[in-house]
């Protein structure tokens, strides 16, 4: 039976004691500064002593030892980046509560660390934070260890949703006339190559580095390329693109042209140097004091964001622009023309459409008294569908 109990009974003038047996049976003792603290700590033993529950770990384990059993849990399912970037938020929650017992994180610690980091961090920072203190502590509720989770169903400020206006603004787009400037400023076949393929097909740095020649068909009925992998940032490791699986994709015909006479002119410098054809679209090109003498597999992310930073010079555009807005410009310029979100999504290869609105919605473009036609005789609709254009009738 759990009782509370005045400090002056057991030489604690000024204190309130809380006697109880927590889930497992032990019997426990808890020191309150108030008695509304100690009715706080009270009703909470209630909830756990109704519960059947037990833990199948120690109910005893603390927060460091039990995050890293949670890392080893979920490691088997995610990609090799994603361990390193679920480590480097562990980092920021083992100094506040690594020694705590994983039974004893409440709310208010949890309200303050979001607060304390919101005062230093980035919001997005700070949501990915609660993100996975969150999952950490759900998967020790299902574990026993604790009957609530204290990360859940926080308070909105809390809860650090990224503004969708915010989200909005800080997409950097380039206009048409700016992609053609910079286009117009690579000197080398490989750079326009390399960009072009950037500007017309939306892929991610790692995914457009990831490209090998088997993914293309450049057949003009067809245009298109299976997006399979991804480079990791430090081109240590090639693994599958963001969302965890394939997609398929449209090609332009002019990037065809481009990409038909780049190949040739691989094809080429491998006849004439002895070597092999390289199956990656835009093979690793050393240079002076290359770092990886002898290599010939795929690009470097590094190296190619340095190459972007000196066009972009070159051309006397923004220096806010970088390799991530050939994608926003290619999401941006479909949008503004009509085209559907969903086919961009497709495109992109987003989980879902409420990515995309949310990151482009200001650029999706309205139909004008689009309810005429609903009325009879109105004209045939024409729809942009994966693949072209399609004339459907309003009937």
């Amino acid at each position: 039976m759990a009782t509370i109990i005045k400090g002056e009974k057991r030489g604690r003038p000024g204190k309130w004691l809380l006697d109880y047996r927590d889930h497992t049976g032990r019997r426990r003792w808890q020191t309150f500064d108030t008695k509304r603290a100690a009715e706080d700590a009270l009703s909470i033993v209630l909830r756990e002593s109704r519960s059947a529950t037990r833990p199948s770990v120690d109910s005893q384990i603390t927060f460091a030892a039990y995050s890293e059993r949670w890392l080893k849990l979920v490691e088997p399912s995610l990609k090799t980046r994603s361990v390193v970037v679920y480590r480097q938020r562990l980092a920021h929650l083992l100094p506040v509560f690594g020694s705590l017992k994983v039974r004893t994180i409440d709310r208010g610690r949890v309200k303050k660390f979001l607060s304390e980091k919101a005062t230093t961090h980035h919001p997005s920072t700070v949501r990915a934070l609660r993100i996975i203190l969150g999952a950490i502590l759900d998967s020790a509720e299902d574990d026993g260890v604790i009957v609530h989770n204290p990360a859940r169903k926080l308070p909105k400020q809390f809860r650090f949703a990224p503004n969708k206006r915010a989200q909005q603004e800080d997409c950097k787009a380039f206009t048409r006339e700016q992609a053609q400037t910079f286009l117009a400023h690579c000197t080398t076949p490989f750079d326009r190559t390399y960009f072009l393929t950037g500007f017309r097909t939306g892929l991610r740095t790692g995914e457009l580095i990831g490209l090998q020649w088997t993914d293309l068909d450049l057949h003009p009925d067809r245009r298109t390329a299976r997006i399979e992998r991804a480079v990791s940032d430090d081109g240590n490791s090639v693994d599958t693109p963001k969302s965890g699986f394939g997609r398929s994709i449209d090609l332009t015909p002019q990037l065809c042209d481009a990409l038909r006479r780049w190949k040739t002119e691989l094809q080429k410098r491998a006849l004439a140097s002895g070597e092999a054809f390289s199956p990656w679209v835009f093979p690793y090109q050393p240079g002076r004091g290359s770092r990886r003498p002898g290599y010939s597999g795929h690009l470097i992310p590094e190296t190619m964001r340095g190459r972007f930073d000196r066009i972009l010079k070159r051309a006397e555009l923004a220096p806010h622009f970088h390799p991530h807005c050939m994608r926003h410009t290619y999401a941006t310029l479909l949008l503004s023309d009509g085209v559907s979100p969903v086919y961009v999504q497709q495109q992109l290869g987003h989980a879902s459409i409420q990515i995309t609105v949310d990151r482009y919605g200001k650029w999706i473009r309205v139909a004008e008294k689009a309810a005429d036609r609903l009325d009879d005789n109105a004209a045939p609709n024409t729809i942009t569908v994966a693949g072209g254009s399609k004339t459907v009738a309003n009937d």
